[in-house]
């Protein structure tokens, strides 16, 4: 299945226009980015990035500031390589060129669509919730920045003294501070002062968040993401006590449809090599395995996500290979990119990579 099918018209703005019309736009319809165009695509500018941005004059900051040049997915790609090229640029959406218009690709629908996968028939939703940052609707929305910013997490829980759930402040919250902020600059220039002052999270939080108990089968929570579009589901003890246990969110349910190397159940998602020779992907795989064993004696492997594109170079008409990839772990991710005449070649080269830059990170947390 192509990802032509679960394509979404996309807002489509100049580099020209403010930060502020562009929150104001993005929280009106709930979209999570926004495509840049001048004439011709110039990158994407994502809800999340704008919501963590401080900005002193929002209403006449250009969004070019913000921009990210996000690869523009192939109409014709498959919804598995889409997916591996989502994850790999730590994207919710990314855009497609529909025609002579531009269209988003959102990460849920295509989960969406894996969903009757083999891999998610029995899976629960404590099999993949990971633990949940937390804050207190007592917490400004200072604080909830300062946590965007550190982690780049854009879903967090509100909770009262008891851990029980109140509400969850994201990134439509952190806009509508944003516009807040906007309004408030312009009621002072009419000499209409309004103070928002240390704002409460509470003030912004949306108290319509979607649950889920531990033991619900993950297909069922996919399905209630789906009708409320939804990009995470917050895993409580029960309906009465409401205790935060987790947070499901969309990548992890992605890695699922991967296929665990190496004996310990790390999974690696690979896209791009559906045209490779048969007799070079034993090599790949046993070359991803191996690197796999070293790593999780330094660090526990989540998942490992490799996508390869090939381009043929005009001067020699000979086919190059590049490789990205990401690996995360309980340590952080870690990005790689190599390139080589052959594919075996750049995946060595990434895995070397990789491997060289987690015990980088290792060396660095055992001497502090």
């Amino acid at each position: 299945m192509k990802i032509a099918s679960l394509a979404k018209e996309a807002l489509v703005v100049s580099p020209e226009e403010s930060i502020s019309k562009v929150s104001s736009l993005l929280l009106k319809t709930r979209q999570a980015a926004v495509v840049v165009v001048d004439h011709d695509y110039k990158g994407v500018v994502f809800a999340q990035d704008l919501a963590k941005h401080s900005s002193n004059s929002p209403e006449t900051e250009k969004i070019r500031n913000l921009m990210e040049p996000a690869p523009l997915l192939d109409i014709n790609m498959s919804l598995e390589d889409a997916a591996n090229v989502l994850v790999l640029n730590r994207a919710d959406v990314l855009p497609v060129r529909k025609g002579i218009t531009y269209a988003i690709i959102d990460k849920l629908d295509i989960i969406g669509v894996l969903k009757k996968h083999k891999a998610f028939s029995s899976v629960t939703a404590k099999d993949v919730m990971k633990p949940a940052m937390c804050v207190t609707r007592k917490q400004t929305l200072a604080e909830a920045v300062k946590i965007l910013r550190d982690t780049g997490i854009v879903h967090l829980p509100v909770v009262d003294e008891k851990n029980k759930l109140e509400g969850i402040v994201d990134t439509v919250g952190f806009l509508k501070a944003d516009v807040s902020r906007t309004r408030q600059r312009a009621g002072e220039a009419r000499g209409n002062k309004i103070k928002l002052g240390n704002v409460s999270v509470a003030s912004f939080m949306n108290k319509k968040r979607l649950t889920t108990l531990p033991n619900a089968k993950i297909s069922t929570v996919i399905d209630k993401m789906l009708s409320t579009q939804s990009h995470t589901a917050i895993v409580v003890d029960s309906d009465t006590t409401m205790n935060v246990q987790g947070i499901i969110t969309t990548t992890p349910l992605l890695k699922l449809v991967g296929h665990p190397v190496g004996g310990g159940g790390v999974y690696v998602n690979f896209s791009g090599f559906q045209d490779e020779d048969p007799f070079v992907m034993p090599g790949i795989d046993a070359a991803v395995t191996k690197c796999i064993q070293k790593v999780v004696k330094l660090v526990p492997v989540d998942y490992l996500v490799l996508h390869q594109d090939r381009f043929e170079e005009k001067k020699t008409h000979r086919m190059r290979h590049t490789v990205n990839a990401r690996l995360i772990t309980e340590k952080g991710f870690f990005f790689a990119h190599a390139e080589a005449w052959e594919t075996g070649k750049a995946i060595k080269s990434v895995l070397d990579i990789l491997l060289r830059e987690v015990l980088k990170k290792k060396q660095k947390l055992r001497y502090r």
